[in-house]
């Protein structure tokens, strides 16, 4: 609360005063949620000397690792492409889940949260996002997470919406999002 705000003096006054009520004072609200880290730098580094235990990013759904965050780890984690591989191809339904990979490092988890890759539109969906962090929250629980900006890159995604969508569903991730 902001010492200039007229709600600020009232809640003060409340307390300044044994006799007011009860409901004078503000109600005790607990909320849980991720508590998302933005740092400017690259990910692979600390994922290296596993600071994190997951590392997330976004694939499409044709086995198309050739551009942008993506080429570079299928690049350094081969295995992350390997796993995708072995999803169908194409598959719609494959939005909103992913495939892994076990590394030296860590886990990566392809996430598909694009159907179509390429330049021009939109192609992320923040939908599928959500799904897919919903589901790494109950499967991982209480684990670190490093992420790129998901979905803001060559998918085109408004990142100012894609990042609540994320924390709306996170509460038991701790996740770190590396800005390059």
């Amino acid at each position: 609360m902001n010492p200039q705000d007229s709600e600020y003096h009232h809640w003060m006054d409340c307390l300044k005063n044994p006799n007011q009520p009860l409901h004078c004072l503000p109600p005790l609200q607990v909320k849980k949620s991720s508590l998302m880290t933005e740092i400017k730098g690259d990910l692979f580094r600390p994922f290296a000397r596993k600071e994190f235990d997951l590392m997330v990013h976004g694939c499409n759904c044709f086995h198309s690792f050739g551009k942008g965050f993506a080429a570079i780890v299928k690049h350094k984690y081969p295995q992350a492409h390997t796993a995708d591989k072995k999803t169908p191809k194409g598959s719609r339904a494959k939005m909103g889940t992913y495939s892994q990979a076990e590394t030296e490092h860590g886990i990566i988890i392809n996430l598909y949260s694009q159907f179509h890759y390429g330049f021009g539109s939109v192609n992320c969906d923040i939908g599928a996002i959500k799904e897919g962090f919903a589901l790494l929250n109950e499967e991982y629980k209480g684990k670190k997470v490093c992420i790129p900006r998901i979905g803001a890159g060559l998918a085109k995604g408004d990142w100012n919406k894609i990042k609540p969508a994320i924390e709306s569903v996170t509460p038991d991730l701790d996740i770190t999002v590396f800005i390059v």
